[in-house]
């Protein structure tokens, strides 16, 4: 529709360096060529080309970890004078963080679902609260993906997988919840060895 294109290779990896490579050297057209991969270590060919590369640029982007995460939903919402409850910080962690772009936009529209500082206090934000903001189609489908696991339905992980990797979940992120899960299993567990019912 008019203006300078956009060409977006997305999973890429070493098999296209040469061809890119050679793109690279020769650029056809005025076309913005943006090439994603997952990670490329020190040796690999397509990192190299595009760093070596007079018009090219290889830009790492890191997954968050649920450290770094929590450190920025906990600045952004100090910032705006919120201070989310453990519950509510533990949710949005667990929630958020496949995308960092996701993660500020959810982040955003929490805010303003708290609605505006008028009187300078902070604003307590509880687990209700951010339940009923912060969208969870990728929550739902590494939630599906650990209980399907956990439960040895194999059928189930598969279709739960396909749709994870469709919603563009990171895997970290759902290897992060099944940690979670794994890791509240066995603190239950010694609760109720303890004697808890």
């Amino acid at each position: 529709l008019g203006g300078r294109r956009v060409v977006r290779l997305r999973d890429v990896g070493d098999a296209v360096a040469k061809t890119v490579a050679s793109f690279l050297d020769e650029p056809a057209g005025d076309a913005l060529v943006l090439v994603e991969a997952g990670e490329l270590g020190p040796r690999s060919s397509l990192r190299k080309a595009f760093e070596e590369a007079e018009l090219g640029a290889a830009i790492a982007c890191y997954a968050d970890t649920p450290q770094s995460l929590e450190q920025v939903i906990s600045d952004r919402l100090r910032a705006a004078k919120i201070a989310p409850d453990p519950a509510a910080l533990d949710y949005l962690t667990s929630h958020l963080g496949a995308d960092r772009g996701v993660t500020a936009s959810e982040i955003e529209k929490l805010i303003l679902y708290m609605g505006p500082d008028r009187d300078g206090h902070v604003r307590a934000l509880t687990l209700e609260d951010a339940r009923a903001c912060i969208g969870d189609s990728a929550a739902s489908e590494i939630d599906d993906l650990v209980d399907c696991a956990c439960g040895g339905d194999l059928p189930g992980l598969d279709a739960a997988l396909s749709r994870s990797r469709a919603q563009d979940v990171n895997p970290v992120v759902a290897l992060n919840a099944l940690i979670r899960h794994f890791e509240q299993l066995h603190l239950l567990a010694g609760q109720i060895e303890s004697g808890a019912t």
